[in-house]
């Protein structure tokens, strides 16, 4: 890979003011963008291996993989699909991340990158999966699953053709092995193979060279051709280059998302903080609610006690007058009975000297005092005390609560006051007044 522009980058965010020279050379196939897959091991990579050439849009196997500056691989029909629906030509929207992209040449996206590293990965899936589809024969176009791989060609050989590969005395030192012979050390060199030019008749031949005028990397044909009289360096040193571009992007962006922790951390603490805050109020107003509730109780219980020592000198007085009552009651009761008895023995000339000494035996005017006296004690008894409610209190908790919650956002800030209508809640985010 030594002569092919990789940047191990995983989904840089890229400003245009400051990076321009990169889209560029990105928007026209110059950097070839591989993902993560590079530091991924071999063997999590194999075990993997279908989901790292599924395309998210059709999800089925990619077909002409092709990367937005985004660094999101898509098949070429799929974006195709998405451009032509959008009703734009020259932006693309990515289907992951939605971030827009310029289309190469106002709407052509076979332009764009391809991702030679997932044609490198189709082809380990095609040699994982020779037993079962077979692979293209690279001479023939003929599918078999007795077939070989060349890594210098780079080339799948079926057993038919590779007799005529291996007779070529240019091929002598080339390594072949049977794809039913691969191991995971020989899986990885299918992943290290060389970029090849991507244009007509031209994909047989490595990428060599970069143009620096047309800013894109070129195999020897396109050189002696297309390119001729351009200027032209090594790939590798056209990779180094970008390499080093990259990698001050890398580390700037690196310094941003190191900045980013920091004030997430900042942002968990707090977090931590407003809880331990919030939990610290909720207990300033149960104590202060518990206490209030306290105070009522004692007020309550002060009028419970007044109200029992008033009813119990009430009882009392009102048990002795029904004493007495009851006394006289008994007294009046044994004077009638005595008197009846008089009246059904007595003889015509003693009840009619009883007569005269009627009102002796009841006097009845003090009677009717008595019972009328009765009457205005128990009348008066009935309105001695009752519990007038302090209604001041009651339309001063409903209209000014018992408290008030107050917010401090900064010391710089003013005070903002939302009254409460049942606690007494105060909430400084600083610190406490």
């Amino acid at each position: 890979m030594s002569n092919t522009v990789i940047l191990l980058v995983n989904s840089i965010m890229l400003k245009r003011d400051q990076n321009a020279l990169f889209l560029r050379r990105f928007q026209r196939g110059t950097l070839l963008v591989f993902p993560r897959l590079f530091i991924m091991d071999i063997k999590t990579l194999l075990d993997n291996l279908h989901e790292e050439v599924s395309c998210s849009v059709c999800k089925t196997i990619f077909t002409d993989p092709k990367t937005l500056p985004c660094l999101h691989s898509f098949c070429l029909y799929c974006l195709e699909g998405i451009l032509r629906t959008s009703g734009r030509h020259d932006v693309i929207a990515c289907p992951e991340c939605r971030r827009e992209s310029e289309v190469p040449g106002s709407g052509n996206l076979p332009d764009l990158p391809t991702n030679f590293r997932i044609n490198s990965l189709l082809d380990v899936l095609a040699i994982k999966q020779c037993s079962i589809t077979g692979v293209k024969c690279g001479n023939c176009d003929n599918r078999s699953a007795q077939s070989c791989y060349c890594f210098q060609c780079c080339v799948f050989w079926c057993d038919d053709c590779i007799t005529g590969h291996n007779i070529i005395r240019a091929n002598k030192e080339h390594r072949v092995l049977a794809l039913t012979d691969f191991k995971d050390e020989d899986f990885e060199n299918v992943l290290k193979r060389p970029a090849f030019c991507q244009k007509k008749h031209h994909e047989k031949d490595e990428l060599k060279f970069f143009c620096k005028i047309c800013e894109t990397p070129i195999c020897n044909a396109c050189a002696l051709t297309d390119h001729e009289g351009h200027v032209k360096i090594p790939l590798k040193e056209a990779a180094n280059e970008s390499k080093l571009q990259v990698k001050s992007v890398i580390e700037s962006k690196k310094e941003n998302v190191q900045q980013q922790k920091i004030k997430i951390t900042n942002i968990e603490q707090t977090c931590i903080q407003v809880q331990e805050q919030a939990a610290a109020v909720k207990r300033n107003a149960q104590t202060f609610g518990e206490a209030l509730i306290c105070v009522i109780e004692a007020k309550m219980k002060e009028i419970y006690d007044e109200v029992d020592n008033r009813t119990a000198e009430l009882l009392q007085l009102l048990a002795a007058q029904k004493s007495e009552i009851e006394r006289e009651m008994k007294m009046t009761e044994t004077v009638i009975g005595k008197t009846e008895t008089l009246l059904e023995r007595s003889k015509s000339a003693e009840i009619a000297h009883l007569g005269k000494s009627a009102d002796d035996i009841f006097p009845a005017q003090e009677v009717g005092r008595e019972v009328e006296q009765v009457d205005c004690d128990l009348e008066d008894f009935s309105r001695r005390f009752n519990f007038v409610e302090n209604e001041t209190l009651i339309d001063l908790a409903n209209t000014e609560g018992i408290g008030s919650l107050q917010t401090l956002t900064s010391e710089r800030q003013a005070k903002a006051q939302r009254k409460g209508k049942g606690f007494i809640m105060k909430y400084l985010w600083g610190g406490s007044e």
